[in-house]
């Protein structure tokens, strides 16, 4: 019996290797133990050794062991790989959708039929109905996206409610990225738009909150050091929004932010606020 077990597991070891196409350094050294138990039990069997039957155990749970290792472990690799394949497919899906690649459409079908619908499908369907300008059918996908407070949903709203620049609705996109930061601390984009909002209804102090946010995870983020720059110029500290402006300035600041950038420093110099240059 005991030779019986010992074979048809190192057998099954062997096939795993064919089944995952790899054996990892233990499953093997626990195979040569299994295939050394075929040698060692036929000898035990001829010596004189008290409790020679309980060490026949030893090489039948080795080959055991080596059967689970063989399974279980490539097994967990391939789930790892899956959820690997499967992001990375969403993210190619994402770039055909925004270039208009034609055949995005059919990657996505392909994504689904491969994986099943999920929040993350919802949101590319919704994304490209959004690109091909069937914004009532992007809505339609977006409801179906059952975490109302995932990252997923957050993007998909926000480009579906700028898809209109005449329509947007301020107050919409305010409650989102407010919403959006205060579910996703450590988001510095949503940070960052929350911090942006805030300042723009002129709420400073919530503003410098969200925006100092937004540099915990960004430290380079020019945008964030404009804002935190401008406010700081509202409230008179000169010396500070100099400092925030020359970050901003060699992190990339656009024209448009360089230019207010220049008006905020030139005001601060007639108000003999600001000294050197």
């Amino acid at each position: 019996m005991f030779m019986g077990i010992l074979c048809v597991t190192a057998l099954l070891s062997l096939l795993s290797f064919f089944v995952f196409s790899e054996i990892g350094f233990s499953t093997f050294l626990l195979l040569l133990i299994s295939l050394g138990g075929l040698v060692a039990v036929p000898l035990f069997s001829k010596l004189h050794i008290p409790g020679k039957k309980l060490w026949k155990f030893i090489p039948v749970i080795c080959a055991v062991l080596a059967i689970l290792t063989a399974f279980i472990v490539p097994s967990a690799k391939k789930t790892e790989n899956s959820t690997y394949d499967f992001a990375n497919r969403v993210l190619k899906t994402e770039e055909m959708i925004l270039s208009l690649d034609e055949a995005a459409e059919e990657t996505l079908a392909k994504l689904e039929e491969d994986y099943g619908e999920s929040d993350r499908t919802y949101g590319l369907r919704a994304y490209l109905c959004l690109t091909s300008g069937d914004i009532s059918e992007a809505w339609k996908w977006l409801n179906l996206i059952s975490d109302r407070t995932s990252k997923e949903f957050y993007v998909r709203l926000e480009a579906l409610t700028l898809s209109d620049p005449e329509k947007t609705d301020a107050e919409a996109l305010y409650r989102l990225y407010k919403e959006a930061a205060q579910n996703h601390p450590d988001w510095g984009y949503m940070q960052r738009m929350a911090g942006i909002s805030e300042y723009e209804k002129g709420n400073l102090t919530s503003a410098q909150y969200y925006l100092n946010n937004a540099l915990k995870q960004d430290p380079g983020d020019c945008s964030a050091l404009y804002y935190m720059g401008a406010i700081a110029c509202k409230w008179g500290d000169y010396s500070n929004a100099d400092a925030y402006f020359r970050a901003s300035m060699e992190n990339g600041a656009t024209d448009q932010m360089r230019a207010r950038m220049t008006m905020y420093m030139n005001q601060a110099k007639q108000e003999g606020g600001l000294s050197h240059e």
